[in-house]
């Protein structure tokens, strides 16, 4: 769809380049949500919308469907192109815009690193104009999503949280057990680790893996022989959830081989014989700062316990280094936990604890970071880095180019041409995964679709900017007259930008104003001058004074103003004066009121003249001659 900067909807794209008939303005923004968030291909994306790779993108899911049918989606493209002059809108090349364009993912409404519908806008720079259409600007909500839009440039990534493969929830899945991640969240950046764990008899000492001991697998396992018993898996629930690093419920007590007290022991060596016994976690994906917790229940040891962690475990990862460092914790019901740390940092995709013969052990789970959440955080941190960077730039830099035709740059809002047909295009490619279970329970893949197979599905979406009116507006004082001014979006008029104003400078009324001051108009965008630019106007202030008569700017008949009487002529009268003067011989008499007869009426033209903004007409009288 295509909104404004209030997030209102102007229209929507359409898929028949003959149906774009309702234009918008060049200053629309393009919505694209998506219900199921796709996977970004990071090298071919962002080619024209670099905001398209992020920062801000909402994670894809791990796996959308089933453990038998899932699937997930890749965002491969996102292309704009001017198709106006094209005769195969559908399939012609049509003529990108100059240069990079604007995009922003918009933050999620139930918070940053949530999980709601994934929004990107284009030619936007803005990651939070949904907030337009709340009441409170999203002051209600949780996670402050303003503050994380005013803090881009001191943001930082936080660094990838551990994840869990968590005993207590484990189901059985041949051969043996799966255990489940916990926490499960669609932020690439909390770790989800699961694990799948196997159980061996060894029939020798301890040894490092994967050639340090012949293994016997107790999964598939359907006869023992005479001098041995074994335990099945249980799911332990404790009575209150223990602190053990993090919170557990529970744990999964493994499977455990026991000799059976008074078997003779020819029993043992005519199958070879079991020395001790081995639990395997295997890992999907490889983790880093291991933690592994272990429970043995309140039984007595075996006398004969190797020598190795508490109660003669051993621990290796998959590559041969073994993990010495452990400690335990007494809980409530009589059981240990043993808490064993990785040795180093290095990735780890699996883990083998060596435990003695008729030891019952549990795990309450394995966890750590993930090879994923570290580079997604890495990715993340490095986008961020990019977009402060562009933002600084444009920041110092002088304001974006107005002129139409310019090259766009990233970090401006992006003003497309009046009058123009674009298309866009969104290429998308999926993968998926199909499985099948056999009759013992075991579960294997049947049919994989990677991302490179078959085509890219592209969807071409059209819409049309707005040119310049060419007829008549609505008369002033007309019903749809308002609505035309604020709203509509199929032509445009200079004045219709009215919409954007905020205020100005002076305000009304206000008092002590200098000569000096400066005189500003403020929008409440700021690509309202570049969207003028491409109709051709300018934005300038105007400054009309109304001390006196200027210019009328609306052609309205008004009342004709009274006329003003003649000024008196002075001249006709001088000779009258003159003669009486004569007559009566008093210098003093008539000829001095005269006089001053004649001081006044100076004075009086000298003020109208100041009015009417002439020469006085008083330097037009006459000196009296008097004697």
């Amino acid at each position: 769809m295509l909104t404004d900067d209030r997030y209102t909807v102007l229209t929507r794209l359409v898929e028949d380049p003959a149906q774009a008939t309702e234009a918008v303005w060049p200053d629309a923004i393009v919505s694209l949500p998506f219900a199921v968030t796709p996977e970004i291909n990071q090298g071919t994306a962002g080619a024209q919308f670099p905001g398209v790779l992020g920062p801000g993108a909402i994670p894809p899911p791990a796996r959308l469907g089933s453990e038998m049918l899932h699937y997930t989606w890749r965002l491969e493209e996102v292309t704009l192109r001017d198709v106006t002059d094209e005769a195969d809108k559908l399939s012609g090349p049509g003529t990108p815009p100059a240069g990079q364009l604007a995009a922003q993912w918009q933050l999620p409404r139930d918070g940053v690193g949530g999980s709601a519908v994934a929004e990107l806008q284009l030619l936007s720079t803005g990651g939070d104009l949904w907030l337009n259409r709340l009441i409170d600007g999203g002051a209600s909500l949780p996670g402050n999503p303003l503050k994380h839009s005013a803090d881009l440039c001191q943001a930082e990534v936080p660094n990838p949280a551990p994840g869990w493969a968590v005993g207590f929830l484990a189901v059985p899945q041949a051969p043996g057990f799966w255990l489940p991640p916990d926490p499960v969240s669609a932020d690439p950046r909390v770790s989800r680790v699961e694990a799948r764990l196997h159980s061996l008899a060894l029939r020798q000492g301890v040894g490092q893996l994967p050639d340090g001991a012949l293994e016997f697998p107790l999964d598939t396992i359907r006869v023992l022989p005479d001098a041995y018993t074994l335990q099945p898996a249980n799911v332990v629930a404790w009575p209150a959830p223990q602190d053990l690093g993090r919170r557990f419920d529970g744990y999964l007590l493994a499977p455990s081989l026991s000799w059976i007290p008074g078997a003779p022991p020819q029993a043992a060596a005519e199958f070879g014989g079991f020395g001790e016994q081995e639990i395997r976690l295997e890992l999907t994906e490889p983790i880093r700062a291991g933690q592994l917790v272990l429970v043995v229940p309140p039984v007595a040891a075996p006398v004969d316990v190797p020598p190795g962690l508490a109660f003669g475990l051993h621990v290796w990862s998959g590559d041969g280094t073994e993990w010495t460092d452990a400690r335990t914790v007494a809980l409530p019901a009589g059981e240990t936990a043993v808490l064993v740390t990785a040795p180093n940092a290095g990735p780890v995709d699996a883990i083998a604890v060596v435990f003695p013969l008729g030891l019952a052990l549990g795990i309450a789970g394995v966890g750590g970071v993930t090879e994923s959440a570290a580079a997604a955080v890495r990715l993340e941190r490095t986008l961020l880095a990019a977009q402060v960077t562009r933002q600084a730039a444009a920041a110092a830099g002088p304001p974006p180019p107005n002129p139409p035709g310019g090259t766009h740059q990233p970090e401006h809002r992006t003003i497309l041409d009046p009058g123009r047909l674009y298309r866009l295009d969104v290429a998308m490619t999926w993968a998926g995964q199909l499985a099948r279970q056999d009759k013992s329970g075991q579960i294997t893949v049947a049919d994989k679709h990677d991302y490179t197979k078959g085509d890219k599905p592209t969807k071409h979406l059209f819409f049309r900017t707005a040119e310049k009116a060419t007829t008549a507006p609505p008369s002033v004082g007309a019903p749809e007259y308002l609505s035309y001014l604020r709203r509509a979006q199929t032509e445009f008029r200079p004045e219709m930008l009215e919409r954007y104003l905020a205020g100005y400078e002076p305000t009304q009324s206000e008092e002590f104003r200098f000569c000096d001051d400066p005189l500003r108009a403020h929008f409440l965008q700021d690509h309202v001058a570049a969207l003028a630019a491409v109709y051709g106007y300018t934005i300038a202030v105007a400054v009309r004074r109304v001390d006196r008569p200027g210019v009328e700017l609306y052609h309205q008949p008004r009342r004709a103003p009274a006329r003003r009487p003649d000024p008196i002529r002075v001249r006709s009268h001088l000779p009258l004066l003159r003669a009486k003067a004569r007559q009566h011989g008093d210098r003093g008499g008539p000829a001095a009121r005269a006089s001053r007869l004649v001081r006044g009426l100076r004075a009086r033209a000298r003020h109208r003249g100041r009015l009417r903004g002439r020469r006085p007409a008083w330097r037009h009288l006459p000196h009296l001659p008097l004697a």
